[in-house]
């Protein structure tokens, strides 16, 4: 025999999950200082710990963004990277893999480290998420140097199968304290890196940026 509740009983128990639910979380805008950038972010938190995001998020720089989603402070589901409001990549969280990406034109070689070791060259690459157009807009935005200069920094950095830049160092300098500035930078960018893949597993890789700018 099939029970059927009574649909006043059904629309209550809505109503009653709807008002937990807006119980649970809250919805915070502001500005974030990274120290030497700013972003304007919107997301939930939990009000039981306002540390915790659970919901959507957003992040915005000026011409560069961010959208997903998180679950008790973990990322899920598909994340969305733009451009002028243009998606350039989009990431699944939870499978840990790219969907859609443009290729790096500053990482100019990636070699294997296996044991702390450099090993040989490999053409596989880690990807950061925003991609070179946010890298770009954090640098220009942020630099300071004196007068107009024209050159080609050169960094190394080391790029952990976990995710994380490490060891960063300037191997070809510009001078008149650009390298420095540039090193700063680097060190400030947000460890969101996904790591080069190798037969399907995550490996420490060492790659190689290269910088050409002309800034005045």
């Amino acid at each position: 025999m099939k029970f059927k509740l009574p649909i006043s009983l059904l629309f209550a128990a809505s109503i009653l999950i709807s008002s937990v639910h807006a119980q649970t979380v809250k919805k915070i805008k502001k500005k974030i200082s990274h120290g030497s950038y700013t972003t304007v972010d919107t997301y939930d938190v939990l009000k039981s710990n306002p540390d915790i995001k659970h919901g959507e998020y957003s992040s915005t720089l000026v011409f560069t963004s961010e959208k997903g989603q998180y679950d008790n402070g973990k990322k899920i589901g598909v994340w969305r990277y733009y451009r002028n409001n243009i998606i350039t990549q989009e990431y699944d969280a939870d499978k840990k893999s790219l969907l859609l990406y443009e290729e790096s034109k500053l990482i100019q070689n990636a070699w294997i480290i296996e044991n702390g070791n450099v090993l040989k060259e490999t053409d596989a690459r880690p990807v950061f998420l925003g991609g070179d157009d946010k890298i770009f807009e954090i640098l220009l935005s942020t630099i300071k140097h004196p007068g107009t200069l024209k050159g080609t920094n050169v960094l190394l950095a080391t790029i952990t199968k976990e995710g994380k830049m490490i060891n960063p160092k300037i191997e070809s300098k510009v001078g008149f304290g650009t390298d420095e500035e540039f090193l700063r930078i680097f060190n400030s960018l947000p460890q969101d890196w996904i790591p080069a893949y190798i037969d399907e597993k995550p490996i420490d890789s060492r790659i190689q940026l290269v910088l050409n700018f002309t800034a005045n």
